[in-house]
């Protein structure tokens, strides 16, 4: 019983704690005002249900001719086309690694003492010692989880590149938005742009991704909490231990850098990122804007 008081205790301390410094830090920081957005749409491109709603997709945000609101000048919009798990080979996947996409070394375990010294209730408040996915040779869909690693890594490739033709005073006021094919963007429609371009107004100043499409329940529990973890609708969620989900991202100029600058992924892509996430690497929000959703495709994996 005391373990539990004394758990609970230092994880609302530690909680208020982070909540603190994230709003002081935010009021002292410059903020940047967005006025573009780049989207990139990863594509099963062998599954047509898929290739279509990527194309639908980029037809919805980029929706011409249109005069944009609230200072928004351009909004781009491409279908990369994704890595067939199924047909890739081994030889593929050393070229992964070779790239220095991907790493399938196993990650290392956690201390021995660790389950005997600590009780399980305070686990989530350390370093998580996860299995590398990526380098189980024995399980059936490994290839498919490398492709869909790799294809997320492109888009960021892409994202980093594309910024490189761009003045780096417009770049820094971009949002580079990624898309999986099976994202549902009719909540807004046309209007998504405006939409996200407002929600961003609500990030701090220092912020690498966001969610835009939260697992389900999520921000409807947030919102029933009370202050300071209460997140009302519309909201952020400040996300400290737990990330999935990567099919609508969105990451400012210094995100991408930042996730580039950390490669190779070492383990599939939502585990990699949570990872950073944990390790203070990666500055995380999750908005509960209800701007994305999922396809019917969504309730099928990728073949």
């Amino acid at each position: 019983m005391h373990r539990l008081i004394y758990a609970v205790a230092l994880l609302t301390l530690s909680t208020l704690l982070l909540h603190i410094l994230t709003v002081f830090t935010a009021r002292r920081e410059p903020c940047a005002r967005y006025n573009a957005i780049r989207v990139y749409v990863l594509a099963a491109t062998w599954v047509p249900a898929r290739a279509a709603n990527a194309a639908s997709i980029c037809a919805t945000v980029v929706a011409a001719p249109r005069t944009y609101a609230n200072g928004l000048k351009e909004v781009t919009c491409v279908v990369t086309p994704g890595v067939w798990g199924a047909v890739a080979t081994e030889d593929d996947m050393r070229a992964f690694e070779a790239e220095g996409l991907v790493s399938f070394a196993p990650l290392p375990p956690p201390p021995f003492w660790r389950a005997l010294v600590l009780p399980r209730m305070v686990s989530p408040l350390l370093p998580e010692f996860p299995v590398n996915s990526l380098a189980d040779t024995r399980n059936a869909r490994r290839r498919h989880m490398v492709a869909n690693t790799i294809g997320v890594l492109r888009a960021l490739q892409n994202m980093a590149r594309d910024a490189a033709f761009v003045d780096a005073g417009s770049q820094a006021r971009t949002l580079n938005v990624f898309f999986e094919d099976d994202a549902d963007l009719s909540a807004y429609g046309s209007g998504f742009a405006e939409a996200l371009l407002k929600t961003s107004t609500r990030l701090p100043c220092a912020w690498d991704m966001l969610l835009l499409a939260p697992p389900p329940d999520l921000c409807e529990r947030a919102a029933k909490l009370p202050w300071p973890w209460h997140v009302p609708p519309g909201g952020l969620i400040a996300p400290r231990l737990s990330l999935s989900r990567t099919t609508a991202l969105v990451f400012s100029p210094q995100g991408v850098r930042r996730v580039l600058e950390q490669m190779p992924a070492t383990n599939v892509i939502d585990l990699w990122l949570r990872a950073l996430m944990r390790a203070g690497r990666l500055r995380v929000r999750i908005s509960c804007g209800q701007l994305v959703g999922f396809t019917e495709q969504a309730a099928h994996q990728t073949q």
